[in-house]
């Protein structure tokens, strides 16, 4: 077998691995963020005597190996955004906030002494996502 062909071999046996741990990653996200919505979803956060509403989860992997498809963590980021009435201007900044976040996924520097939006996060064990055990503590 020659070298290029060996070569061949290996780079589309790399290439279905990563296709392989892609798609476990899109499915454990699916699978994450319905288990934390369908819990969280109804539980409002109060803090600083504004009320919060889960509007979103993230999901982030740690720890896969390089070499084999080991789990070690999966952080969630659980985004809460002020339902209270506000003033028009921060209504207008929460907004803004709000519609950058479901863009980019990503929250915001809060600029305000009391936050508009709150992001929450969480490490959990892919065994406990899989049997279905997220027990977060929303405060």
């Amino acid at each position: 077998m020659s070298t290029e062909s060996l070569l061949k071999e290996q780079i589309e046996k790399r290439f279905l691995a990563n296709s392989a741990i892609e798609a476990i990653e899109k499915k454990v996200e699916l699978i994450t963020k319905k288990l934390i919505l369908d819990k969280y979803q109804k539980q409002h956060l109060f803090k600083n005597e504004l009320e919060f509403e889960l509007v979103d989860v993230r999901v982030a992997f740690s720890n896969w190996g390089i070499y084999n498809l080991d789990v070690g963590n999966i952080e969630v980021e659980l985004a809460y955004f002020c339902i209270s009435k506000l003033p028009k201007n921060k209504m207008e900044k929460l907004k803004q906030g709000k519609e950058f976040y479901l863009k980019y996924k990503h929250l915001q520097w809060s600029t305000y002494s009391i936050p508009l939006w709150e992001g929450l996060r969480y490490s959990l064990t892919l065994q406990d996502i899989l049997k279905g055990y997220v027990n977060l503590e929303i405060a």
